[in-house]
Formats: structure tokens, sequence, C-alpha cells
């Protein structure tokens, strides 16, 4: 259990250092884990660690090598009876997760290019390779996602979430409306909240529950009202709308808003006033504008359910939130963080969360998606606490019998989708090519698994495929 519990410290240190806290507590964690890697005499581990260790404790903008090498004589590296591992410890390096390069270029803020080591001694010790890094038609890595995610709970290393982070932090530069599509309880709020702290804008994030709000004075809440505009008013209100100048509006649920408010809504998204209930006279109104649904919109644009030219202007830019059974290898990090936030010791979450547990959970379809999963943590840590231990997830399983989809749930079923005529037609490698896993993502909705399943590929070969399109 030993090596268990090092690669563990190592990944929690790692975790640390990306999510910005304080670097002793990042440090602390690899030095429990060189010790314990000491003790079983992993010399490879050890460097690895050590490594990350004289990293923390590097001054800002310092990269491993920049400091402590003098310029290249140009003798080429010999060749010794290290090799293998020196090669080895280089991979650890440059791992873009468990690596120290990654983290260390972007806390220096210089651009990501091939890293290339010199020498390795007691010390590991690389330098970026220049002739590389700038060389036409190199393929850079994917730019790490912001610490700020999993600080508000978005922890992934699924690509289609990362993209996703990443699409929503070019986006959060802008002003124009963002609609925020997904499953309840898959953090599409979160996603909102991260639009806002990273626009830089100085003023409020005002959250609005549409489907919560009182029908009849909706628009009064959202636009203001006179003192004396309607029974009960008897004081002047500026409304939401204006609370959120210079900062962001987020309509949760807009799908709920009845016809006359989606008309009060269009009027402020086309002219950017606002004008209260009572009054003769308008007021003029910055506030960015995200909205966020678990509905179909477009279906219901179609319906008549929704006006065609609001569902436009909530649209100008639109991101795709994967339900939690789309992004399964991600159970096991959500697991550690809701633990950890709900205030459970990190020794006994791997305790109760056997291999053979989390693959029970891999099977389930969550039609709550992470609301769900937090929901099972915190029964989970009950039963912990009363000393259930190893078997805890099994009990809580139990108690919670068959699994079942709310009403009104959109988690599709289980059958295989029926294959289009167009995919009929293609041959085998016709399908596994960028330009039809981009025909079959349109109808599958946004879903690269589903798309998957359209044209007979696997998950990993449709991942890669979105890369390439990316």
């Amino acid at each position: 259990m030993r090596w268990e519990a090092a690669q563990a410290l190592r990944v929690l240190g790692v975790a640390r250092a990306y999510a910005g806290q304080k670097r002793q507590r990042a440090r602390s964690a690899f030095v429990r884990a060189r010790d314990l890697l000491s003790e079983m005499g992993e010399k490879l581990e050890i460097r690895a660690v050590e490594a990350w260790i004289e990293a923390l404790d590097a001054p800002r903008g310092w990269l491993p090598g920049t400091a402590k090498l003098a310029p290249d004589s140009g003798e080429r590296e010999p060749v010794t009876g290290d090799d293998l591992q020196a090669r080895a410890v280089r991979f650890w390096l440059d791992h873009p997760l468990l690596g120290p390069h990654a983290w260390l270029r972007k806390r220096a803020r210089i651009p990501v290019g091939r890293v290339s080591s010199r020498r390795i001694r007691s010390g590991i010790t690389t330098t970026p390779d220049s002739s590389t890094a700038s060389r036409p038609g190199t393929i850079r890595p994917d730019p790490p996602v912001e610490p700020l995610w999993a600080d508000l709970g978005l922890v992934s290393r699924t690509p289609l979430v990362l993209d996703l982070l990443r699409l929503a932090e070019t986006y959060a530069r802008g002003k124009i409306p963002v609609l925020i599509l997904g499953e309840t309880g898959s953090g599409k709020d979160l996603i909102a909240q991260g639009l806002h702290r990273f626009s830089g804008r100085t003023g409020r994030f005002v959250p609005v529950n549409c489907a919560a709000a009182h029908r009849e004075l909706f628009v009064a809440e959202l636009f203001g009202s006179r003192r004396g505009a309607y029974t009960g008013a008897s004081e002047s209100r500026g409304g939401l709308i204006r609370e959120a100048e210079g900062g962001t509006l987020f309509l949760d649920e807009i799908a709920d808003l009845d016809a006359a408010a989606q008309g009060y809504l269009l009027r402020f998204l086309d002219s950017g006033e606002v004008r209260p209930l009572g009054e003769s006279r308008s007021f003029k109104v910055e506030t960015r504008v995200v909205a966020a649904t678990c509905r179909d919109l477009a279906a219901m644009v179609r319906e008549g359910l929704l006006r065609r030219d609001l569902y436009a202007r909530l649209a100008a830019a639109v991101l795709q939130v994967p339900p939690l059974r789309e992004r399964l290898e991600d159970l096991e990090l959500l697991i550690e963080m809701l633990w950890r936030r709900a205030g459970g010791r990190p020794e006994d979450w791997t305790e109760a969360f056997t291999p053979a547990a989390i693959e029970m959970l891999r099977q389930r379809t969550w039609p709550g998606n992470v609301r769900d999963l937090a929901h099972l943590v915190a029964q989970t840590q009950l039963f912990v606490q009363a000393g259930a231990g190893v078997g805890a997830v099994e009990r809580v399983l139990e108690q919670a019998g068959p699994e079942w989809d709310p009403i009104g749930s959109d988690v599709p079923a289980k059958e295989e989708p029926a294959r289009p005529a167009w995919v009929e037609a293609l041959s085998p490698a016709e399908r596994r090519r960028p330009k039809a896993l981009h025909r079959a993502r349109q109808e599958a909705g946004g879903s690269i698994p589903r798309a998957a399943r359209l044209l007979g590929i696997s998950r990993t070969h449709a991942y890669r495929l979105y890369k390439q399109l990316s």
C-alpha cells in the first residue's frame, strides 16, 4: 500500500500546485511521497518527485536549467547505463498532468515548446529547446485550464470537458450573451460563475431562477417598479437587471419564462434599456447576460413555446455541458473533491471507494449527474462515521434501491441509436475520419460519445478525431 500512498501524495501535490494553494502545502505532499519512495528504494520515482520539490522552491520565472547550466557547448550527451532511466525521468518531467514543466511554464507565462534534458545528476535539470519550439508545423499541447475551475468544483481529465472550459475562458472576455445547455445537476451554474469570474467585471453576479420566480411579479422583480405601480407596491424597486450593472445577469432555467416576460427580456437584449413598471423613462444598463436550461430550446421554438428572436439573441454563443455518464473518467476526481468539501478525511475516501465500488458506480446512468454523486458521497460519509468503512458505498446503493429516471429526465435510453442512411453509405475507413465525426456530432447534439455510437467507432478514436477538428 505504500506505493499507492506515494502515488496519491504525488497527485495531491500536483493538484495543490495547480490550484494555487500555498506552496508549502504542495511541497509537504511531495516530501511525504519522497519519504515513502525512499523506504522502498524507488530511485526513478524519487528523482521525479525531487524535480517537483526543486520547482516549487524556485523563484517565479525560473525553469529547470535556465539558471544553473552554462550555455550549451555543443557536446552530445554521453550515453550511459542510466540512459533508459534518464528517458523515464524526462517523461515524468514533461507529463502534462504530473510533471512540473507545464506548471512552471504556466507560472512563468512563457510559450510552450519541447523540452530536452541537458544532464541528469542528483538533481534533474532541463531547458526549453528553442529550435523546435518555433519550428513551423510543430504541434503544441493544449494549454492547461485555469485553477479557478477546480476552485469552483469543475475538476476533470476528460478532453471534452477540458475543451469546454477553455472555450468558456475565451467567451468570458467578450460581451455577447452566452447560452449554457446541459442536464440538471451537470454544473451549468458553475460554468456561469466561471464566465463572470474570468470576465474581470467589477459588478455583481446576479442569479435569477426563472422557474421559481412568481409569474405575475417576475417582470417587476427583473425590471423594477415604481411605488404604487401595482397593488402591493409599497416602495420603488430597482430590479435585478440594475443590480447586475457592470456585472453578469444569470438567467437560470430560461425555458420557464412565460410569453409576457419573454417580450420584456427581448426588448432589453435589443436596446440595453430598462423601464421599471410605472415609470415613464428608461435607464441604460450595461450587463452581461448568461442563460442556462436543461430543456431543448430549439424544440421549444418549433413548438411555439419560445420566441425565435429571443432564442437567437440568447444563443450568441453556446456551451454544451456533458452529463456525468459521458465523463466517467472524472468519477474518482469528483468523488475526492466532493469528499474533501464535505469535510471528510483523505484517508477515509480511498477505504470506502474501493475499485469494486467505483466499478459499480460506473454502471449507473446518473440522471441527476454530479448532484446525485454529491448526495451519494454525503451518505457514504455518514456510513463511514458510523464505522462501516469498506462496504459503505455498497450499503448506500442498497438503501437507495434500483436507479430510476425522474419525470422529464432527458437521460437517453441505453439501446443503440438508429444509424442514419448517410453513415451506412460510408465505408469503414470513411467513418473514422474527422469529417464524418463532425457531421455525426451535429446530429448527436454535440455529444462525442453518441456520435461515436452513430459511426460505430470507439470513443477513444472519436476524441482523437475531435482533437484534429479543434
